[in-house]
């Protein structure tokens, strides 16, 4: 990201025709990089006041962080029994403390073993999300395996539902 904006900042500045959408363009990449920093400081702050009793390196924690940022998924050694794990549950379990607190001074008709029961647990899911994929020959058995995937989601007043099929042109 850095080196985009070294390379736009020296096009801007060099450039004989000096236009603005250069620098505009310069602009924006700026402030989506403190955006960038400000989310990873922040993540990082979060997870070191939870991370108490356990024995996690910072370095570990900086790597997760910079992992979560670049990748829309990350893998966790361990899962939730992991160190790492336990301080991401600490983080959910006291997030949704603070929102059945909210809901519970809004709405008074729920009993209070839902409420505790709800605070220990995650968030329930907003909607599930199934993902299939396959390799089949297509269209006839002989042909040549291809890619097949499906993808679907179900929410409560929605659903939704894509696939991505391929088929041989090759026939032999």
């Amino acid at each position: 990201m850095m080196a985009q904006i070294i390379n736009k900042g020296t096009k801007a500045t060099r450039s004989i025709s000096n236009e603005a959408k250069r620098y505009e363009d310069l602009i924006r990449h700026i402030s989506l990089a403190e955006i960038f920093v400000t989310r990873a400081q922040l993540l990082l702050v979060k997870l070191q006041q939870e991370k108490n009793d356990l024995d996690i390196k910072t370095s570990d924690l900086e790597q997760f962080v910079s992992d979560l940022l670049e990748h829309p998924e990350v893998n966790i050694d361990g899962g939730s029994r992991s160190s790492l794990g336990t301080i991401i549950h600490r983080l959910f379990t006291t997030s949704c403390k603070t929102e059945v607190v909210d809901a519970s001074n809004e709405d008074d008709s729920s009993s209070s073993t839902e409420r505790l029961q709800f605070r220990s647990e995650f968030p329930r899911p907003v909607g599930k999300e199934y993902i299939l994929r396959t390799m089949v020959s297509r269209p006839a058995p002989w042909s040549r395996p291809s890619p097949q995937r499906m993808y679907c989601v179900l929410m409560k007043d929605d659903f939704r539902l894509a696939g991505a099929f391929t088929s041989d042109t090759t026939f032999q």
